[in-house]
């Protein structure tokens, strides 16, 4: 009898994997094989597909300095300046922290090269915290840029109510600010240089008390340890955040400190950790063409001191 029920509650266990299975795959192929949406061809996510592009472009370049991280980069530091100041190919990657800075490796990875690249890591501290390893942003990208994975499969759902909003809602979702085409050829964004300033959404304060920041530092530090393991030149050079946000430049200063152990890194206490507001264009890290030209000076002199270039 036991033996009976067993094998019964066995085999709908299986059907029912099975029928999921069956689901997902479905899904994933819906999503490879359907053609992007207008709406598709136009999201701030498709900034990383054009990075990649931008990647294969100069693969063969003797050098090349890489901003490797989310949106305070893309938002925040002149690759385009940098480039001509140093004379270094530079490419700005920020794109979206939400990805997650291990997902934002995993996506570059094949089109990068340790001989020639010098990665440049800026984390938000959000970031930093975000542990999940499949987020709604990571998957979107990955239908976008149509990247088969194993993390492509198990992003099926979110992928396909994303198409889904793309087919039924493309004409009513408006993404403001946030535009495909607002990136330059470096991978800045550069779109609201002209634009007014908006309402600002700097959220909650960053606290960085030592019981929940102590395994998340520990994490990322074996990652930068993993990309110098490889051979690659890893700089590690804080993101500067507005002041409503910095709660202690002192607990910030030691924060990034721990984090850059592993990375080639030569910022002081003296480190502009937290400026005016006035430099910022929407968020706590989204800067105005003002903040971008402040921050992207802070970075040369950085990458100068160390050597870079």
């Amino acid at each position: 009898m036991l033996s009976s029920i067993s094998s019964s509650s066995g085999a709908t266990i299986f059907r029912i994997s099975l029928f999921a299975a069956l689901i997902y795959i479905a899904m994933s192929a819906v999503n490879y094989f359907f053609p992007l949406s207008s709406r598709d061809n136009e999201s701030y996510l498709m900034g990383v597909v054009d990075n990649l592009e931008r990647l294969e472009a100069t693969k063969d370049d003797a050098k090349r300095i890489l901003l490797l991280g989310g949106s305070s980069l893309g938002w925040g530091v002149s690759a385009e300046h940098i480039s001509k100041v140093s004379g270094v190919k530079t490419l700005n990657l920020g794109v979206q922290a939400g990805i997650g800075y291990r997902n934002i490796w995993s996506i570059h990875r094949e089109k990068l090269d340790p001989s020639r690249d010098v990665i440049v890591l800026s984390p938000e501290v959000g970031m930093i915290f975000n542990s999940a390893i499949i987020t709604d942003q990571y998957c979107n990208v990955l239908r976008l840029a149509k990247l088969l994975s194993p993390d492509y499969f198990l992003c099926a759902p979110i992928g396909f109510v994303s198409l889904l909003k793309g087919i039924f809602l493309g004409d009513y979702l408006d993404e403001g600010v946030y535009k495909r085409s607002g990136f330059n050829a470096y991978g800045d964004y550069v779109y609201h240089y002209e634009l007014p300033k908006t309402d600002m959404s700097f959220g909650a304060s960053e606290y960085l008390d030592q019981e929940s920041t102590d395994n998340a530092v520990r994490e990322y530090q074996a990652f930068v340890g993993f990309l110098a393991d490889m051979g690659f030149k890893v700089v590690l050079i804080p993101p500067i955040a507005a002041r409503s946000v910095c709660l202690d430049e002192d607990l910030r200063f030691s924060f990034f400190q721990k984090l850059a152990d592993k990375a080639l890194h030569v910022f002081e206490r003296e480190f502009p950790f937290c400026v005016d507001d006035d430099l910022f264009f929407n968020t706590s890290y989204h800067m105005t063409k003002e903040g971008v030209d402040f921050k992207t000076d802070v970075f040369l002199r950085q990458l100068n001191l160390l050597g870079i270039i």
